[in-house]
């Protein structure tokens, strides 16, 4: 039954890497995960439990913690007074909507492990690969078939951008310590079809995200295990291949990253034009701290927001154009585009205490194996720590990929599977020294 699990996870997980290129997938992969992990939990009565320790427990109730978070300001606020648009006689979950994927997450986490499977690194390995190649294929078909700007695969700009970074660097990572001579070129070829898709997107969160992440992996490595710096340093090279490629093939790097939109931005703001990506962000910050100011503990519900609009305009001198007859439910759903402002807005320092225990835990989780000489556990601690830096810095700054309902089940499960393959080999070892 546990090898049945195991090989059935291991797909899944498979099917999570695979379908990277696609808005669905990773919420998909996480309701047919919970629900074999539910079965075999509830039906299997000779299942050998794991007895959880002290820092999974801690990440556990650390996502349980937000969805709390959520539930206070959605019933403090009043939530439930907003009405669905598909059954308007009914109220709207919409606060609780992202939210109840960190409740998923929390029973995911801890069902995978209470109960005892191995999962096959090498399936995931693959599928790794694959999910690379493919965002690579669709990166240049919608680009110079279709000659999208910015391509989006079968998901949003801002989206295919973050899971081809994630897949990037899980590549870079396998190609440097699980990869075998025969299989080197493969994940050479995502390395550089990823870091192509990536950048093919022009997301600049996303672009310097990477770099950042690159430098801290190359970092690491050095520090803890200096023997694969060399298998280091060709996989970041892979990466740079894939960026200049889009850049030889666009007019240069202010075309591929939009740097010259950016100074435009700055400079249009300046002058007072706010209706720019960056100045409607900055608008976006002064609202942001209104709305944490009218609420400070709890943050304002989507309801509030919706039947205080017209305060919150005033409160923050937003200058950002809006209709007068616009929709204000539309104008009450958006995020501000920083997770710490967005967290304060929306539930207050309650929320911001929830999201940095997220972080805390998340960290504490992995940190420790770091220094465990065993290659293989660093190596996938490694993967789950550049998951969450990646998504910190700077994208919590220029963004809300916490919030995100197709980052947030790609985080988790990533969390689930990497520490899971830490359990492993360190049993491994274990069986080993016993023998």
């Amino acid at each position: 039954m546990m090898v049945s699990l195991g090989l059935v996870l291991s797909l899944l997980l498979g099917f999570l890497y695979l379908s990277a290129f696609w808005r669905q997938g990773s919420f998909t992969a996480m309701i047919l995960c919970l629900i074999a992990l539910l079965i075999t939990f509830l039906f299997s009565h000779n299942t050998p439990k794991y007895r959880m320790c002290k820092n999974e427990r801690l990440f556990a109730w650390a996502l349980l913690c937000f969805f709390l978070s959520a539930l206070a300001s959605f019933l403090i606020g009043h939530g439930y007074e907003l009405k669905s648009i598909k059954h308007p006689n009914m109220p709207s979950f919409l606060d609780i909507d992202l939210a109840s994927k960190y409740l998923m997450g929390s029973l995911l986490f801890v069902l995978f492990f209470k109960l005892k499977f191995t999962l096959q690194k090498r399936i995931i390995f693959y599928s790794i690969a694959l999910g690379g190649i493919i965002c690579g294929i669709f990166a240049a078909y919608q680009r110079y078939v279709l000659g999208l700007q910015r391509v989006h695969g079968m998901s949003g700009i801002a989206e295919f951008a973050d899971e081809s970074a994630i897949l990037c660097i899980l590549c870079m990572m396998i190609f440097s310590f699980f990869a075998k001579r025969g299989e080197r070129f493969l994940f050479a070829l995502s390395i550089f079809a990823s870091s192509f898709a990536l950048l093919s997107t022009s997301t600049r969160g996303a672009f310097l995200g990477i770099i950042l992440t690159i430098l801290m992996f190359l970092s690491l490595v050095w520090i803890y295990q200096k023997a694969f710096i060399k298998k280091a340093l060709w996989a970041s090279l892979f990466c740079a291949m894939g960026f200049v490629c889009i850049l030889f093939f666009t007019s240069g790097i202010e075309d591929g990253l939009r740097v010259k939109s950016a100074v435009n931005d700055v400079k249009y703001y300046d002058q007072g034009n706010v209706n720019t990506s960056i100045g409607l962000r900055f608008e976006m910050w002064k609202e942001a701290i209104a709305m944490f100011k009218m609420a400070p503990f709890f943050g304002l519900s989507t309801y509030e927001i919706s039947q205080n609009l017209k305060e919150i305009r005033e409160r923050s001198g937003s200058q950002i154009p809006r209709d007068q007859e616009s929709d204000a439910r539309n104008e009450a759903i958006g995020n501000k585009h920083n997770q710490i402002l967005n967290a304060l807005a929306k539930r207050g320092i309650v929320g911001v205490l929830a999201l940095l225990f997220v972080w805390f835990a998340y960290g504490k989780l992995f940190y420790s194996f770091l220094k465990v000489r065993q290659f293989e556990v660093f190596a996938f601690a490694l993967c789950a720590l550049l998951i969450g830096f990646y998504y910190l810095f700077p994208n919590s700054l220029t963004g809300d990929v916490w919030e995100s309902n197709v980052s947030v089940p790609l985080m988790i499960l990533s969390v689930c599977c990497f520490y899971k393959l830490i359990l492993q080999e360190i049993n491994i070892l274990q069986e080993s020294n016993n023998a």
